[in-house]
């Protein structure tokens, strides 16, 4: 019998510990709002992933304290390794513990991500908006529980927001005529390269 549990690839060590989360920075660079949204998104499906390995060792981890605790029922005080058996129950549960506790950890982090990318999916949405008030449209949305962009959105037109006008190049204006060069004879026959018999005798033809 051992007490080795097994975890995710780079997830949990054998006495149930692991790397706590690393939220804070150590390289001074300047990033611009797309790459730190993207960082937000990306790194609250990372710590996500994190959770769900945590949540597939305590389940491995449940089922062999159940196991234990069975096989430990089954024994008798006469039997010698009944007090082994109930040391090793009492450290794989010390292991849950420990686990436990780090999943809410992690648990934390990414919802403090998730809010940070809601916070920008509603900010972005209140810039559609005359009022562009995102503040307010966070409140508001976390409070009716808006989900989606399309709920987010009617709670701004509840407020009687005004959509951004988009300026529209306006298709229906009649073309401006052809303003005369002053070389067409008035009747757009450019007679700057006639000569002067050709001139004299288109200048006729307009008369007739």
């Amino acid at each position: 019998m051992t007490d080795e549990i097994k975890a995710g690839e780079g997830s949990i060590s054998e006495t149930g510990k692991s790397q706590e989360p690393n939220v804070e920075s150590k390289q001074e660079k300047t990033y611009t709002k797309k790459e730190l949204d993207d960082a937000v998104s990306k790194t609250g499906i990372t710590w996500g992933v994190k959770v769900k390995e945590l949540e597939t060792t305590i389940s491995n981890l449940n089922s062999k304290i159940a196991d234990t605790e069975s096989t430990l029922s089954e024994l008798t005080s006469k039997d010698p390794e009944k007090a082994d058996v109930a040391k090793y129950l009492k450290d794989l549960k010390e292991q849950r513990r420990q686990l436990d506790a780090e999943k809410l950890t992690w648990n934390e982090q990414v919802k403090k991500a998730q809010d940070a990318e809601y916070a920008t999916t509603v900010t972005l949405i209140a810039a559609e908006y005359e009022q562009n008030d995102p503040e307010k449209l966070i409140k508001l949305a976390k409070k009716a529980n808006a989900k989606t962009n399309t709920e987010i959105r009617e709670i701004a037109s509840d407020m009687g927001w005004t959509p951004v006008t988009k300026t529209v190049p306006d298709e229906t204006k009649p073309i401006p005529p052809k303003v005369d060069s002053g070389q067409s004879g008035g009747n757009g026959v450019d007679t700057s390269q006639m000569s002067a018999k050709q001139k004299i005798e288109h200048g006729l033809k307009k008369l007739n």
